[in-house]
């Protein structure tokens, strides 16, 4: 059993740590940046620098067919960070109590970025509620920020959105494009999305992630997003 440690000092690192009898949750603040994942590492679980929430990281592990668990790295607005992670961490540890993912922000990576990297590893199932989750949290705070029912913009105006940006490792986009574009465009009218992908000609030695851009509600981008991730895997 974990007992609750403060920090004072903010100039080597904070940590909170909360515990109960069915999850231990930790946040650490990073030190240094985290190098995008290889093909072969995004297989594995490994992102430790970071605000990590993990909800039974203790249990057994099952069959392979059924607990296999699968990152999905996607970026949110740095603005939106705060609200994801919640009061005393409250919301994010709400997210993996009821998603039964691991998520770790990464928001001391890349400062003064406008797009902190989200990591997300469970099974096919946890991490894509895990990536509902997120949305409806960011189009929540943006209603609450904008106003939007008390300047009756409700009235005028659809729920406001923000974009699913999915990270994918460069070796893997392939499959999901498919010959000619025709597995990304028919993913696209499936879901009722528009989907875009970064040019490789933005690609650096140290990023060799692109990044997948989903349009639409938050229900047709999650579609959208485990329709992605199957052809990720």
């Amino acid at each position: 059993r974990f007992i609750p440690i403060i920090h004072s000092s903010v100039s080597v690192s904070e940590v909170t740590m909360f515990a109960s009898e069915s999850m231990q949750v930790k946040f650490v603040e990073e030190m240094r940046p985290a190098t995008p994942p290889s093909p072969h590492q995004m297989q594995m679980p490994g992102h430790q620098n970071s605000h990590r929430m993990g909800a039974g990281m203790g249990a057994h592990r099952s069959s392979r067919s059924t607990h296999t668990e699968f990152p999905l790295r996607i970026l949110v607005p740095s603005d939106m960070v705060g609200a994801i992670i919640g009061r005393e961490g409250n919301t994010i540890r709400m997210l993996t109590q009821k998603t039964k993912a691991r998520v770790d922000v990464h928001r001391k990576e890349n400062p003064g970025a406008l797009e902190k990297a989200v990591t997300i590893l469970g099974t096919e199932e946890s991490c894509s509620s895990a990536c509902f989750e997120i949305l409806r949290i960011m189009q929540e705070e943006l209603i609450a920020t904008t106003g939007y029912y008390e300047n009756g913009l409700d009235k005028i105006h659809p729920l406001p959105t923000v974009p699913l940006k999915i990270l994918a490792h460069d070796d893997l986009v392939g499959r999901l494009i498919g010959r000619g574009g025709y597995s990304l465009k028919k993913i696209a009218a499936e879901t009722g999305t528009r989907i875009n992908i970064s040019k490789q000609a933005e690609l650096t030695p140290w990023n060799m992630e692109r990044t997948v851009t989903i349009a639409g509600s938050i229900e047709f981008c999650s579609r959208a997003e485990r329709e992605i991730s199957r052809r990720l895997r």
